[in-house]
This record gives C-alpha cells, sequence and structure tokens, in this order.
C-alpha cells in the first residue's frame, strides 16, 4: 500500500477525529523531516511522526507558562496504515493518556501561576519600598525587576548599586543582600534585622 504525503495523512486524520464538542485542524511542523500537528480548539496537540512503515503519535503541552517540571509526553506508535486505523489506535490508546497528563499538567500550571503572582506582589512592595515608582525590568532603571524561569524560578528586584532581593516559592521567601554600608548604616539596620528574624 502507498503511503500518504504525511499531510494528507494529518488532515484525514483531524477530519476522523471531529466530534461536536471539538474541531481538529492540521498544522505543518519542521520538528522532524516528515511529521505535522494535529490539534483541536480545545487545546489538544498531537504530533505525528512518520519513521519508515511506522507512525507516532505524541500528545504535547501548552508551551506557557514554563514548568519546572511537568508530566512526559505520552505517545504511541502503530502501524503507518489507513487513516482510520491511525485515527483508532489514537482514540482508544493515546487520548486516555494524554487527557490525564493534560489535568496534571493544568494543575501544574495553576500552581505556577499562583506562585508566579505571589512574587510579583512581593516584588512589587520591595521595589516600592525601594523607592520605584514604577515596575520595570529596564536595567538602566534606578530599580529593576526581573523574572528567572526554569528549576529554579525566582523573583529578582535590585536596586542599583548594592541592593538585591531575591524572591522565590510564592514571595514568602526572600533573601535580602545589601553591599557597600557604612558601618553607622548596617548598625541601623541590624535591629531590625535582628526583630524580624527571631
Amino acid at each position: 500500500m502507498q503511503q500518504l504525503p504525511i499531510s494528507e495523512l494529518a488532515d484525514a486524520i483531524a477530519a476522523q477525529m471531529q466530534t461536536t464538542d471539538a474541531h481538529w485542524h492540521t498544522e505543518p511542523t519542521r520538528a522532524w523531516p516528515d511529521a505535522a500537528f494535529l490539534i483541536s480548539d480545545d487545546g489538544h496537540q498531537i504530533a505525528l511522526i512518520r519513521t519508515g512503515r511506522s507512525v507516532t503519535a505524541r500528545g504535547f503541552f501548552p508551551t506557557e507558562p514554563r514548568l519546572r517540571h511537568g508530566p512526559s509526553h505520552p505517545e504511541i506508535t502503530m502501524a503507518d496504515r489507513s487513516p482510520q486505523y491511525i485515527c483508532g489506535h489514537i482514540r482508544r490508546r493515546l487520548m486516555p493518556r494524554y487527557e490525564e497528563a493534560l489535568t496534571a499538567w493544568r494543575r501544574l500550571a495553576a500552581e505556577t501561576v499562583s506562585e508566579q503572582a505571589g512574587r510579583a506582589a512581593t516584588a512589587a512592595r520591595i521595589a516600592s519600598a525601594l523607592g520605584a515608582d514604577r515596575i520595570t525590568a529596564d536595567w538602566s532603571a534606578q530599580v529593576h525587576v526581573t523574572e528567572e524561569t526554569g528549576h529554579s524560578p525566582r523573583t529578582t528586584v535590585r536596586r542599583h548599586p548594592d541592593t538585591r532581593a531575591d524572591i522565590s516559592g510564592s514571595g514568602d521567601t526572600v533573601n535580602l543582600t545589601a553591599n557597600n554600608l557604612t558601618g553607622e548604616q548596617a548598625a541601623a539596620v541590624c535591629p531590625l534585622l535582628h526583630q524580624l528574624t527571631t
């Protein structure tokens, strides 16, 4: 049996996947040499990747927000046969696992957004206390705020040249650094630090 071009195969599978609840369409991708995306209007993204005489269907998650860790991408591999055959495998074997993984991803995404909001609120209070009249990531500003994502996300408030606050978690923990204080300035700050940390 002659193989359909991947774009035609994806279009035919998308037509098979249509339901009253979700509309599916296809998009090309250059991530793999012989592949296409199936995308639904309710947020599902499935890559169809052809390798020889087989096709892998892999579920993907939204790119935002970026998570520290998350569920693995569920995938199945099947023989490269008819669109009906592949669609049946996607519905029966991939979609239940994909729905479970998407639910886990959405829960983690909500936690991530909540943590970011908490850090942003703490950063705004600190920036205001340091004399900022607005929140900006512009490094030329006297006080600026930056957000780092990845394995250990944090928000940093800097006041040039010597004050820095690193905010982690949901904004409930802050590492505060003040460099180049005079002896008198340090002596004035320490009683307040002692009061706050004991």
